[in-house]
């Protein structure tokens, strides 16, 4: 594909995407991130462009760069919808979440299913006390990865509890900086909230489909997460 194939089909997917926003969400407030997303979109694939180079396929390291770029532009936007109007978010109401992600999957599912996930656990993370909250949102940058199967175990220590597991299917682990891990603490279901640093990454995400996702699994080793980053599951 050349480069002026990929920037008219960029083009045509931004004003397309555009189009069916006007069309089925004006004017609520899901029409600022679908036209953020479509102007994102062909600046994305206009990189790609570049990247190729008249058509020859970029380098591992090129595509996993241009994954990066794609995170920071337009994914961690998308998580504000949820974030708390306390901390910059949107704080919308769950049809505008939907909506916004529905449009949001014109373009990519992948990013949407991405998208789906940060702007969840950027809401659950609203049920934690302040001191987490104020930690987490403090630079308005809430993307937040999760995993809610209880594959992990927590141990109570001074001032907070150690987590050990692995947890799989970890949509968005790559561009998270915080990860919400579900664990038996006690023997009930908790979900501590982690440094995505402080977790390894496992290189076991070769799908077929939604492969954009990066749904890798995630392992905890001896990994300390102070009190006010743990809580039993919301009901």
């Amino acid at each position: 594909m050349s480069r002026a194939q990929v920037v008219a089909g960029g083009a045509a997917v931004m004003l397309l995407n555009a189009s069916l926003t006007f069309q089925n969400v004006w004017p609520t407030p899901a029409i600022r991130w679908s036209l953020t997303f479509s102007v994102e979109l062909l600046l994305c694939l206009l990189l790609f462009a570049w990247l190729a180079r008249g058509g020859r396929t970029p380098s591992a390291a090129a595509l996993k760069w241009l994954a990066a770029v794609w995170t920071v532009l337009v994914i961690g936007r998308y998580a504000d919808v949820t974030a708390p109007a306390l901390y910059g978010g949107a704080e919308v109401d769950f049809q505008t979440q939907c909506e916004v992600l529905a449009n949001l999957a014109r373009g990519c599912p992948s990013t949407s299913w991405v998208a789906t996930i940060y702007s969840a656990m950027s809401w659950l993370v609203g049920t934690f006390p302040d001191q987490a909250q104020d930690e987490i949102f403090a630079d308005r940058d809430p993307r937040i990865s999760g995993v809610f199967s209880p594959t992990g175990t927590a141990t109570r220590t001074g001032g907070g509890v150690v987590v050990n597991g692995r947890w799989p299917y970890n949509t968005g682990c790559h561009g998270a900086r915080w990860t919400v891990l579900n664990t038996v603490l006690d023997g009930l279901p908790t979900c501590v909230i982690a440094r995505s640093s402080d977790l390894t990454i496992v290189d076991d995400w070769y799908a077929s489909g939604m492969a954009a996702t990066g749904s890798n699994t995630v392992v905890a080793e001896q990994v300390f997460v102070p009190a006010h980053r743990v809580q039993p599951l919301p009901e």
